[in-house]
């Protein structure tokens, strides 16, 4: 007889060829790893073995419809997993899911679904039933003819209607109320007794009271697999200070922080960071078991707060990579905050095993936080905003960058990405971008204030104020010695002379000429009368844009083919 000592190698190295195995099974695409599975002599152990997290993305992967051997094989606790995530809408039992959950269930495995659902799910199982069936106790006297004629029962106690569903197609409707009819057949032929009690619970059941029992009991089942409530999910956004931050560090210093990781650690989360990823590299350097476990265990908590408190809808990897790509680079401005500088992988390293990634995550996202509590005090007493000007006041460019910095999410505006103008901050440098694009605009609004400009009551109807025609077009007023600040579109007779004064060759494609530049600021140290470097110290970069703008705009525009249509940058009259 094998010592126990021996015994416990055995299952050790047992559990470890599975761990491998999992790992190599997961990294490979969709379809290729469910015939890796179905290949092996015994699938039945890998899939048990499975954290319910990975299981769940692989069946998303291939199609819920086309992994019906993944669900026949999966235990009762992956199942409960799998309906927990699927058929829940933040507290709200969406039935319909469950109807096409307990479907594919019912194909996978239907020996068991109706002894599962009474032991893992009862409270779902009555929730569903009041939903779709009718169901009438007979009196002692009552005779059955006196009961709906559609109405069947196996008992002579509970009769039960499964009414039609005209928001459905017919065929499907037949087949939710034929596989209704399965379920409650097969549950009456295998245990009456849990027959009768979901019987009763269906007529007397409550059903607020229910769904709020479901849902607590739900939660309970996914916070034992790592996943949050969503009250707790959200703390996951709660921004630390720095000072907080060091001094969780060095009071960690030595020991990690103490966290409750799940008994199967999920292989997809960390298994989605690109090899080359700082965090990726920084566990490399991590030598103590029990520190890397934890960091593991917490990088899958945090990816599972962020899908609850985003309430993203996992149909797959590519959305658990998009909320674990957010997180890690989170959690990388996090560890650059705290050093004050890029940090190397083995540095890294070290404050992983100081500090748990939930407060590294925190105060890395505290950065764009403070960037957005800077924008919104700034707009609140503004110059534009008293002068009730929108957001496009500050062109295209600015509405965008200041938009995406005022959501309650903050994001940054990048028009160069297909399909969205905005993204998730992926670095401090991109926080650091944006916040001197930042420090412009409440410059030029400072300077716009200086300047105390009446705007006008009506401009042409093809163009639209923003602070670039407003300056300009001042500007070219006051070279035809109008100074009392009143805004007016430029006449058409005055657009020559703006050209001959802006290119040394009119039409040539050439940029605008350095004097004309000095000339802008000039006019606008006079009329703010702030000191010409102090503006220029302020607005070098946006002034430069702007020039090299006018430049793009009308370099080429000879005066002889002058048209309104050109003059973007200027208030100029419509032709009559």
């Amino acid at each position: 007889m094998k010592s126990k000592t021996s015994q416990n190698l055995v299952a050790r190295e047992r559990a470890e060829q599975l761990l491998a195995r999992r790992r190599e099974i997961l990294a490979l695409p969709p379809e290729a790893a469910l015939n890796a599975i179905l290949e092996l002599d015994q699938p039945l152990p890998l899939v048990h073995s499975m954290a319910p997290q990975d299981l769940h993305l692989l069946i998303r992967d291939i199609g819920p419809d086309d992994a019906v051997v993944l669900l026949s094989l999966a235990s009762n606790g992956q199942w409960d997993y799998l309906l927990d995530m699927e058929t829940w809408h933040q507290d709200r039992l969406d039935t319909a899911k469950v109807m096409r959950w307990l479907d594919r269930l019912q194909e996978a495995d239907g020996r068991r679904l109706g002894a599962y659902l009474f032991a893992n799910q009862p409270e779902l199982l009555a929730l569903y039933l009041f939903r779709n069936v009718v169901i009438y106790m007979r009196e002692h006297d009552q005779e059955a003819t006196e009961l709906p004629p559609d109405a069947f029962s196996l008992d002579g106690m509970f009769y039960i209607r499964i009414p039609e569903r005209d928001d459905l197609d017919p065929e499907l409707d037949a087949a939710r109320r034929q596989g209704i009819k399965w379920l409650i057949e097969d549950l009456a032929a295998r245990d009456y007794f849990s027959y009768q009690k979901i019987m009763l619970e269906a007529v007397t059941v409550i059903p607020a009271e229910m769904e709020e029992d479901a849902y607590r009991l739900r939660n309970v089942r996914l916070a034992e697999r790592g996943v949050p409530p969503f009250h707790e999910a959200v703390g996951i956004y709660q921004p630390l200070s720095r000072r907080k931050i060091r001094s969780l560090a060095q009071k960690a210093r030595g020991a990690g922080p103490a966290f409750q990781a799940p008994r199967v650690l999920p292989i997809l989360p960390g298994g989605l960071l690109p090899p080359d990823q700082l965090l990726a590299r920084a566990m490399d350097h991590i030598a103590d078991g029990q520190a890397l476990d934890r960091v593991r265990g917490e990088l899958a908590y945090i990816g599972n707060a962020l899908v609850i408190a985003d309430r993203v809808a996992l149909r797959g990897r590519d959305d658990l990579t998009q909320v674990m790509t957010k997180a890690v680079n989170w959690i990388t401005m996090g560890l650059e905050r705290l050093a004050g500088r890029m940090v190397t992988p083995q540095e890294a390293g070290g404050w992983l095993e100081r500090v748990s990634l939930q407060n590294l995550l925190r105060v890395g996202r505290g950065s764009i936080l403070d960037l957005h509590g800077k924008a919104k005090q700034w707009t609140s007493r503004s110059w534009f905003t008293r002068r009730k000007q929108p957001l496009s006041f500050w062109d295209e460019t600015g509405m965008g960058i200041l938009g995406g910095i005022l959501l309650k999410q903050p994001r940054l505006y990048d028009p160069r990405q297909r399909g969205e103008l905005y993204r998730e901050f992926a670095s401090l440098t991109e926080v650091a971008g944006a916040e001197t694009q930042l420090n412009h605009y409440m410059a030029l609004d400072d300077l716009l204030e200086a300047l105390d400009v009446p705007l006008p009551e009506t401009i042409p109807d093809d163009q639209r104020l923003t602070y670039k025609n407003l300056l300009l077009t001042l500007w070219v007023q006051s070279m035809h010695g109008r100074e009392d600040g009143v805004l007016e579109p430029l006449d058409l007779q005055q657009l020559p002379a703006l050209l001959a004064r802006l290119f040394a060759i009119p039409g040539s494609g050439e940029g605008v000429v350095l004097e004309a530049r000095a000339d802008f600021l000039s006019w606008l140290a006079e009329r703010s009368g702030r000191p010409a470097g102090e503006i220029e110290a302020r607005l070098a970069e946006p002034m430069e844009a702007l020039f090299k703008e006018i430049g793009e705009e009308l370099g080429g525009v000879a005066p002889k083919d002058i048209d309104p249509r050109y003059f973007q940058l200027f208030l100029v009259q419509s032709p009559a």
